[in-house]
């Protein structure tokens, strides 16, 4: 038995020698090849013999996982990338052999390469986890070439097992660039466990951190009767309904119409509108806020009325003075694409001298005028897609969800809060439907820089 193993390791050297002597020699050495280290690998530049017998090449190293890897590349290229590798490696041993075209491979030719941490190492590094309203929050900053996937979780209860464990709430592409992820999670605790996993492209499991003790803040809307609000473009008509009280008065949806339903024919129910105006030159004009002491500050919603079956703003009705504005329902161009909201903490100064507070930019919201319908916050409003959200009674409304436009703060590096806030008005959309919006009004601009709201909420932190 041992005989016969001898000579069969005997037998595979021989073969093996004989592979190498019948290989050919390279007419290049290692000067012909560079190396660019890269997120998880490298860019190999090389320069081959002019040699029309060539016709490619062949380079072998192991990656990370000590896997060996086989990599070719034509003559008729100039580089070729790397892969498979996490963190930043020095000095990778590798052999480079010239292929003919009969398959003949060169004898090796030794290099070595660098590389950088991949994006799934590097996440971990440049990922922050902060705490959150109702959960909590996760920056990211990735490098160039970014890929991969991190999976969120965090330490909660198992819906099935009822015991604790690891609950995944995302898997995300790691992508180029700066971004900020918000998780509100239906577990409420004060403090929170997170952690988050990364995986390569090829499946491979890369790091995962802990992070422990994460706050989250619970969020309660805040009673309208704790703040004053102050606009100068502000329109007051009692006889349409309109007015800064609707902005407050708790309908979110549009119910209104129903409850005076009956009470008024068709042409007078068009004009009463029962929500926010400001015009005309609105857009910039700023909306303050007046809160009387800080608060930490979650939100503000700005609501737009459901495609609830009526006219709004008929020609011919009687007190039209603001009718064509609404164009039968159709006025999505007097509804924000692009809002931002200041905010500035307490100065023991009278809220009338807003030029004097120290102001910063803490939210913003801002789409295409003529973004695609569907990507609109207000898609469920009277629009070219109508029929689709149409309610045609109170209890329809009352069931469906409202629709508003979220206006986010985080929560880190707030302190004690903010007193004020500014919001402005920056555009609105424009109509949804060219032949529409020509049909109804024969203008495709808001030119009088009118805007709209059904309603306006401030969300702070829950008080206990």
């Amino acid at each position: 038995m041992k005989k016969v193993i001898y000579f069969l390791l005997l037998l595979a050297s021989l073969s093996s020698c004989k592979d190498e002597e019948s290989a050919f020699q390279p007419s290049i050495g290692s000067e012909a090849f560079s190396f660019k280290a890269t997120h998880g690998g490298a860019v190999m530049h090389y320069t081959l013999p002019a040699d029309k017998d060539i016709m490619g090449l062949n380079i072998r190293y192991k990656d990370y996982a000590g896997k060996e890897i086989l990599r070719s590349a034509s003559s008729l290229c100039d580089s070729m990338t790397l892969v498979g590798f996490n963190e930043a490696k020095q000095n990778i041993p590798a052999e480079v052999r010239l292929v003919k075209r009969n398959g003949d491979e060169s004898a090796p030719i030794a290099v070595n390469f660098s590389t950088l941490d991949s994006a799934p190492y590097a996440f971990i590094d440049n990922v922050k986890v902060l705490s959150g309203w109702n959960g909590f929050s996760v920056q990211t900053d990735n490098p160039t070439d970014a890929n991969g996937i991190a999976h969120i979780y965090y330490l909660g209860t198992d819906p099935f097992s009822g015991k604790e464990d690891t609950v995944l709430l995302s898997s995300v592409n790691i992508t180029e660039g700066k971004d900020t992820l918000t998780f509100n999670l239906k577990q409420e605790k004060e403090l929170n466990t997170i952690v988050i996993r990364t995986e390569d492209y090829r499946g491979y499991m890369v790091r995962e951190k802990v992070w422990n003790n994460i706050a989250s803040y619970n969020t309660a809307k805040l009673d309208a009767s704790k703040f004053n609000f102050y606009c100068d473009k502000s329109i007051e008509s009692e006889s349409e309904c309109l007015g800064e009280k609707y902005l407050f008065d708790g309908d979110l949806k549009g119910e209104s119409y129903f409850d005076e339903k009956g009470k008024y024919d068709i042409y007078e129910l068009s004009n009463r509108y029962h929500m926010y105006l400001a015009g005309p030159e609105a857009f910039g004009t700023p909306m303050y806020i007046d809160m009387h002491e800080n608060k930490i500050t979650a939100q503000v919603r700005m609501y737009a009325m459901l495609n609830i079956s009526r006219y709004l703003g008929a020609n011919g009705a009687p007190n039209d003075t603001h009718s064509r504005l609404f164009n039968f329902m159709f006025y999505e161009d007097k509804l924000p694409c692009d809002v931002s909201v200041y905010a500035a903490k307490d100065d023991h100064g009278t809220a009338s001298d807003w030029d004097s507070k120290n102001w910063e930019l803490v939210a913003t919201y801002k789409q295409d005028p003529d973004i695609d319908y569907t990507q609109r916050w207000s898609i469920k409003t009277f629009s070219q897609n109508y029929y689709r959200y149409t309610l045609n009674s109170k209890s329809e409304t009352e069931k469906a969800d409202s629709i508003f436009m979220p206006l986010n703060l985080l929560c880190e590096g707030q302190g004690d809060g903010y007193r004020y806030l500014k919001i402005i008005v920056n555009n609105t959309y424009n109509l949804s439907g060219t032949d529409l919006q020509q049909s109804w009004s024969g203008s495709t601009l808001n030119v009088a820089k009118y805007f709209t709201m059904q309603e306006l909420e401030i969300w702070t932190k829950k008080e206990d």
